[in-house]
């Protein structure tokens, strides 16, 4: 959906009931119908977030079937620089895209999109999706039980083996892979693993400092070593606080600003890397063979179990990768963003030793 004649606002108070209205229409969320007035609440900014959020509240003319009264705005960065440098690797782009194009057979719920606006020109973007505020939340900080986990492992098993070398992504231009992205990626990580390191200096412990410097190194083989691997959807930032539980148990996923056409590890690696230590130690194990064998009761048959296990390992750098961009470019300065930072830094050092990362090579 492109961007209207009325163009996108900078900030979530340019929601107003008129662009609303036009929107909405342009969409098909509402037809012969129009917003009586709009309540727009932001999200507080320092928790991390790549951009804008605010909840919506609508009254319309008349009752309408059907027309949500509640909706979540998503919007790009007010940041120059950030949204320059997430324009750049394609973190708005990919969320507009998936809900316009893949977010209704997903195989996996998602919030419903009522508008998904983009303007590849300035970076500018505003998604439009259902409130989910009545959903039971995952919570990175506070952690999991091992039947939510083994929940969502099973639910992104059936998402990935859906997607599993599906020649609709090959059609999808916005969807970025691993053979787009190596010069990109690895030029951000380089620029910003010295800003993560001098603003998470009071967090890092040695592990976590090394590894990141190791994986500086041999970047460009880590990241080629994915090519070997079947494809599929990933949602690339798998994490707790990107998922909900809906009424039946069922996991929904949102902030889908990182789905790429990937290795499926990927996101298997991310998911399982956040959980509390000593929980992920005790069922490590069990949901990767959960996960392989979701895989082939959903159609995988060509990948063992022994291809997932390397893949795995190489995964690991994903979470590592993302701590330090995100540790480098965004704002964790609010309670909830400094206590994100510490439990994340702590859970990844122990993964990193766990697998040993550090010391990575291809096929191991």
């Amino acid at each position: 959906m492109e961007p209207t004649n009325m163009g996108i606002p900078a900030t979530p108070s340019g929601i107003t009931a008129e662009y609303l209205t036009a929107v909405l229409r342009q969409s098909g969320t509402i037809k012969d119908n129009s917003v009586k007035s709009v309540e727009v609440r932001m999200v507080p900014a320092g928790s991390g977030f790549a951009g804008q959020g605010a909840y919506v509240t609508i009254e319309y003319e008349r009752e309408s079937n059907g027309a949500p009264a509640k909706m979540f705005a998503k919007m790009s960065s007010a940041d120059a620089e950030v949204r320059g440098r997430l324009r750049s690797i394609g973190l708005y782009e990919a969320e507009t895209g998936f809900y316009r194009d893949l977010s209704h057979q997903a195989k996996i719920r998602v919030p419903r999109a009522y508008a998904c606006l983009y303007d590849p020109k300035t970076g500018a973007c505003l998604l439009l999706i259902e409130d989910i505020r009545h959903l039971r939340f995952a919570d990175h900080v506070a952690g999991c039980t091992a039947a939510d986990a083994r929940t969502v492992v099973t639910g992104v098993a059936r998402m990935h083996a859906h997607y599993w070398r599906n020649e609709k992504l090959l059609q999808c231009a916005w969807l970025r892979s691993a053979e787009t992205e190596r010069a990109r990626l690895a030029e951000l990580y380089r620029a910003m693993l010295p800003r993560w390191e001098q603003k998470w200096a009071h967090l890092n412990p040695p592990g976590v400092i090394r590894a990141a410097h190791a994986l500086a190194g041999f970047f460009e083989v880590w990241h080629d070593s994915h090519l070997t691997d079947s494809w599929t959807l990933v949602h690339g930032d798998f994490r707790p606080d990107n998922l909900a539980f809906d009424e039946s148990g069922e996991v929904v996923a949102f902030d889908w600003q990182t789905a790429r056409r990937y290795p499926s590890s990927r996101d298997l690696a991310y998911y399982i890397a956040s959980l509390k230590t000593e929980l992920r130690r005790e069922n490590e194990a069990e949901l990767l063979e959960l996960y392989h064998r979701t895989l082939a009761a959903n159609g995988v048959r060509d990948y063992s179990m022994e291809e997932l296990r390397v893949s795995y390992r190489r995964s690991m750098g994903t979470p590592l990768y993302v701590h330090v961009v995100a540790g480098g470019l965004m704002d964790f300065s609010s309670e909830r963003g400094q206590e994100l930072a510490r439990v994340a830094t702590e859970r990844l050092d122990a993964v990193i030793e766990d697998h040993n990362f550090a010391e990575w090579k291809p096929g191991n």
